[in-house]
């Protein structure tokens, strides 16, 4: 367990933005509960995903698990059971990203704590250029001159060694919720005329009270997915502006699969085949077949190229046995088919699991199986 320990505390230790100095006392807290809580305890589960997900990279949270897990260590230590609405949240976010999904996106958290978004674009000649005309533009130090004319601007920056002044950010699809006109206050009234100075002059903000910090051609990772972000200065060449290799590495980090109507067709003949594999492969087992005869039996009944190899038939009955012991096939018998194609998944894996199961049977269960079906 101690060594389990240190290897957490190395790995978290290594995440951006300072996460093992915010998260680090919760994490060891949930960490020696768990590790105390006996197996039977319907807890155990719960606490195990509240502190992996303490371990996962900050942008792949798709909800505070900091106070989430605070929270529920408190519910636990006071020996209060985890009432059932945290428990289904945490059912909802059991599957924790894979550690090659967490190494790449940890990874590029450094980036974007540097804000070093050259890594993934090709060259800065566009941005250089932008940001030279920039600052000979007369207009745009004609604003800001007023701009602090008005305002204390040290009253609204952050307060590290950056000094940074930021504008209102704008979400995904452009929702802004909190999009409200206030001017009743200094600090609301600085923020309406700051977002209007960044709007004309292409800013993300302000760096030690009058370095622009000009839009960048950006690519971000969030739990939902990558947002690509587009300056509205900038003619971009997706295929010239951007490391298309880093951009989809860090897409296909969390699994996914080529797409398309050929690689969904391929994909769809292969589980076809790995379910006729596996029954055929179970109905050599109720048989006592082996050896070469085993091997025929199955590219007989499979419908498989009479030269198949033992390799290629041990991948289909793997792809079979996955499909049918995935919780995935066995929580979509429970539920209505979506779509034309989906159904015939289901009753594809029902169909299979009935064959396997009566493969299974001796020869006089499988009499009496008969006898009942006509009955």
């Amino acid at each position: 367990m101690e060594k389990d320990w240190e290897v957490i505390w190395k790995k978290i230790g290594g995440r951006a933005f300072r996460m093992q100095q915010k998260v680090g006392d919760i994490l060891k807290k949930l960490y020696g509960r768990t590790a105390n809580t006996p197996d039977t305890s319907e807890d155990k589960a719960d606490l195990r995903t509240a502190y992996n997900w303490l371990i996962a990279p900050f942008t792949m949270w798709v909800v505070d698990f900091d106070g989430l897990s605070r929270f529920v260590f408190s519910q636990v230590k006071n020996d209060k059971k985890i009432d059932p609405q945290m428990r289904f949240l945490l059912s909802l976010v059991k599957d924790i990203p894979s550690e090659r999904a967490q190494q790449i996106i940890g990874d590029y958290e450094h980036i974007v704590q540097q804000g070093a978004y050259d890594q993934l674009v090709r060259e800065d000649a566009k941005y250089i250029a932008q940001l030279k005309q920039l600052l000979d533009n007369p207009e745009y130090h004609a604003d800001l001159a007023i701009l602090k004319q008005m305002f204390d601007l040290t009253k609204y920056q952050t307060p590290d060694s950056k000094r940074i002044l930021r504008r209102t950010l704008v979400s995904e699809r452009n929702m802004r919720p909190g999009l409200r006109f206030r001017w009743r206050k200094e600090k609301e009234r600085f923020q309406q005329i700051f977002d209007c100075f960044c709007w004309k002059h292409n800013l993300y903000g302000l760096e030690s009270g009058d370095k622009p910090l000009l839009m960048k051609l950006t690519v971000n990772p969030t739990p939902h997915g990558v947002m690509i972000f587009i300056p509205a200065w900038m003619s971009v060449d997706l295929w010239r502006d951007l490391l298309h290799i880093k951009v989809t590495e860090l897409i296909k980090a969390r699994g996914v699969l080529r797409q398309g109507r050929k690689y969904g067709e391929s994909r769809q003949k292969t589980q076809e085949m790995g379910l006729r594999v596996y029954i055929a492969d179970q109905e050599c087992t109720a048989l006592n077949y082996t050896g070469k005869k085993r091997i025929d039996y199955i590219i007989e009944k499979a419908g498989l190229p009479p030269l198949t190899g033992d390799r290629q038939i041990r991948k289909f009955y793997n792809v079979g046995e996955a499909i049918l012991k995935s919780e995935n096939a066995i929580s979509r018998a429970d539920r209505p088919p979506t779509s034309d194609a989906d159904a015939v998944a289901m009753n594809a894996a029902k169909l299979a699991q009935a064959k396997a199961a009566f493969a299974a049977l001796s020869a006089d269960e499988k009499v009496e199986f008969m006898k009942w079906q006509t009955a």
